[in-house]
């Protein structure tokens, strides 16, 4: 869709009529289309000795599936690294095989509910229906999905001679067919599309409430909550109430997600217990998570940065980093606040190296990124709204995560320490600070 839009313009080809099989000059522009981003994911994993690549398209027809599978198999890489074989041949023009593992995907779904919750969420306000009405948008694309039944083959594994791959999604997980799918990364791209959830909810971040250590500046400090923390708790009780009201009254929806560290363990607790007077303790389904669990700080741990630089300085010189601007860091498009309490007042925290350790058997934050892939796990496959309260390198990393931004940029995204970052349905992000 993207390439159709960039090369042929939204406004000439959104209607359902491009999409007309019958329509002959539209179907070999679709199909330059489809051949043009397949030649540039060709490119990619030339480019690139390890590589995953996604092909967003329908591919629709056994003759696509099979024209794609030709491509990849025919595919060759280019290598550039090498000058001269032991035969003293030069081999920088050579090309080399490149295996390529091609896994189909197929979502197969009748229910009316979820495909028209899918059609506002993921069509609505996007450039072939800008200042389309929600209605004209699902009837248009309704009949989208009308012109691709009339050519649509269904994934069938007596293709490619039996050993087509797939994975094939029916009724919203009602039922899942893997068809020759082996190996660790398939197997992994298997799991992790099992627990999706066919409808979006709204994703919460907040760090635990600011302790002692925090303000002195010490990594992985002492764990007393301040006066900033313990207000901060309250308001974070009150903005988890608002929620629970706006969408029902089956306060069972929300779930949050936590790790084990004594600060979040202790903002939990009085979050959901308030003070002795509140006769209205918050019900809400609570999972503690230790791939949620801080940066292990190594030989540091209880030091401040001054102090674990004096001590380690190589180390310390390639581990802090000063941020820089991306669109992790870019001031959100809106927020809520309460301007009482001072954000000034609450204590900064440094941004690491994405790839340093911290010494004597700690971990880095890529590393930390790699081990709450299960956590991830259990954020997608939640049926309501999630809230993640964890320390701030794991919380980046889920926040990287369900905003599309890169991994290594985790260490620059915003998560201001006493607020809230929402994302919505459509990755729209919302800072409330408290």
């Amino acid at each position: 869709g993207d390439y159709r839009r960039r090369h042929l313009g939204a406004q000439l080809t959104s209607s359902s009529d491009f999409f007309d099989p019958k329509n002959h000059a539209a179907k070999d522009a679709r199909e330059r289309m489809a051949e043009h981003a397949t030649e540039d994911l060709l490119d990619f994993i030339r480019s690139h000795p390890i590589s995953v690549g996604i092909l967003d398209a329908t591919n629709t027809t056994k003759e696509r599936r099979a024209f794609l599978l030709q491509r990849f198999r025919n595919m060759t890489r280019k290598s550039d690294d090498i000058e001269s074989s032991d035969e003293g041949l030069d081999l920088r023009t050579s090309k080399l095989k490149a295996p390529v593992r091609v896994v189909f995907v197929e979502s197969i779904c009748e229910n009316e509910e979820i495909i028209t919750e899918n059609i506002l969420r993921a069509k609505c306000g996007n450039d072939d229906f800008k200042g389309v009405s929600p209605q004209t948008v699902i009837a248009e694309f309704r009949e989208r999905i009308r012109q691709y039944e009339k050519v649509y083959e269904s994934l069938d594994s007596s293709e490619d001679n039996g050993k087509i791959s797939f994975i094939q999604i029916i009724d919203a997980k009602q039922r899942i067919i893997l068809n020759n799918v082996k190996g660790a990364l398939p197997s992994r791209v298997a799991y992790f599309l099992m627990s999706l959830h066919p409808v979006a909810y709204p994703i919460f971040v907040t760090f635990p409430a600011e302790t002692v250590g925090d303000v002195a500046g010490e990594f992985g400090g002492d764990a007393k909550l301040t006066a900033n923390g313990t207000e901060y708790i309250r308001r974070l009780r009150n903005f988890i109430r608002c929620r629970l009201t706006s969408y029902g009254d089956n306060s069972s929806r929300l779930r949050i997600l936590c790790s084990s560290s004594p600060a979040v363990e202790r903002t939990i607790q009085m979050v959901l217990q308030g003070p002795p007077d509140d006769a209205h303790p918050i019900d809400v389904s609570v999972n503690v998570l230790r791939a949620l669990d801080d940066i292990n700080y190594g030989a540091m741990a209880g030091l401040t940065q001054e102090e674990a630089t004096r001590r380690h300085p190589k180390t310390c010189g390639l581990l802090f980093q000063q941020p820089f601007q991306s669109e992790a860091n870019e001031p959100p498009s809106s927020h809520e606040s309460q301007p009482d309490l001072c954000m000034n007042e609450c204590a900064t925290m440094p941004t690491f190296a994405y790839t340093v350790s911290f010494v004597r058997g700690g971990e880095s934050a890529r590393q930390v990124n790699v081990r709450i892939g299960s956590a991830l796990l259990e954020i997608m496959r939640a049926d309501g709204p999630v809230m993640i309260i964890a320390d701030p390198t794991p919380a980046k990393g889920v926040l990287s995560f369900v905003t599309d931004e890169l991994p290594e940029n985790s260490q620059y995204v915003n998560i201001p320490r006493h607020g809230v970052v929402e994302v919505g349905v459509n990755t729209q992000k919302i800072v409330h600070l408290l």
